[in-house]
């Protein structure tokens, strides 16, 4: 994973450092595992990534206070569900999760950070061309809107016949 969006020392400052230890620390020798670490972190990021990975780079998000903030309560939240204790946290997961879905359902945005393309629509108009053996259908980019976009797909890898 190249980017993460929460740190030990953000996590730390929501549960405090004997908090964090408490949770994590399995042997009592005062120090993480740092499997253990990884494993939350990469959740945490994981788990933003699905609602916001689409509409922004990793490297916005991964700079962005919001979403860092986000990402530090997910991972205190996983870690305080190890070993059968009663989830803390669970509101404001269930908010950022609301958040989230809005973001992804195209209802809302992320303040301050440029989506990751255009997010306008595009009409295709396809057209006959006999000149091709295979693949005759194909999008005609002078007619088409936004023609020029390179999401749209001139020569399509599926063929009709």
């Amino acid at each position: 994973m190249s980017y993460t969006y929460t740190t030990e020392a953000e996590i730390m400052r929501v549960l405090s450092r004997e908090g964090w230890l408490s949770q994590a620390d399995d042997d009592r020798d005062g120090i993480v595992d740092p499997a253990l670490l990884q494993e939350v972190v990469g959740e945490a990021t994981e788990e933003i990534n699905l609602y916001l990975a689409q509409r922004y780079r990793p490297e916005d998000l991964a700079n962005h206070t919001l979403v860092r903030r986000w990402a530090t309560y997910f991972a205190c939240y996983l870690v305080s569900l190890r070993r059968g204790n009663p989830a803390h946290f669970t509101g404001i997961v269930e908010r950022i999760t609301g958040w989230l879905e809005r973001i992804f359902a195209n209802r809302m945005n992320l303040p301050g950070l440029p989506v990751r393309k255009e997010m306008g629509p595009a009409m295709s108009n396809l057209e006959i061309n006999d000149l091709y053996r295979r693949r005759k259908i194909r999008v005609d980019p002078v007619t088409s809107v936004r023609g020029q976009n390179p999401d749209q797909d001139v020569a399509w890898d599926w063929t009709w016949e």
